[in-house]
């Protein structure tokens, strides 16, 4: 919850999220399956509009060696047209994502990921990632190859 601001669009943000998933399906030694499930409602007090979405994601994981593994996901999100604050929207209705990691050391992998936009019949977005541990911290350094744009992230290990 908080008050957001774009250009000349104030507006009392609120976000509710209720989302399930579990713990990896362990289908062989190698191959783990991912499922989950929620639902979202996104309140905005400039225009009094509600967007309510239902989601779904699973993904395959394959670890073919230590320092090799690949992966393919599905994620389906509904309702998600434009809405007041496009940041951190969800813009691919169904999306199909693919890619592969390399980890060069104990601390350093990386990525080439892509996100297909089944609605449209065209890859959407394709990722070139960096992945550093920090020991409590993981760092991802992110290239946006269509958006030509950089992104970096640091985030709390899970325990």
């Amino acid at each position: 919850y908080g008050k957001w601001t774009y250009s000349t669009r104030p507006s009392w943000h609120q976000n509710y999220i209720l989302y399930f998933t579990r713990d990896p399906i362990k289908l062989s030694k190698s191959l783990t399956l991912n499922l989950g499930t929620g639902y979202e409602i996104t309140k905005e007090s400039f225009d009094s509009s509600t967007t309510r979405s239902f989601r779904y994601n699973t993904s395959l994981h394959k670890t073919w060696t230590p320092k090799f593994s690949t992966w393919t996901g599905y994620n389906y999100t509904q309702n998600n047209s434009s809405t007041l604050f496009d940041y951190n929207r969800v813009n691919v209705g169904r999306e199909l994502v693919y890619g592969a990691t390399y980890r060069m050391d104990r601390m350093n992998a990386f990525s080439i990921s892509q996100s297909y936009d089944l609605n449209k019949g065209q890859v959407y977005e394709t990722y070139y990632t960096w992945h550093r541990n920090l020991h409590c911290w993981q760092m991802t350094l992110d290239y946006k190859a269509k958006e030509k744009r950089l992104q970096w992230n640091i985030s709390v290990t899970r325990w």
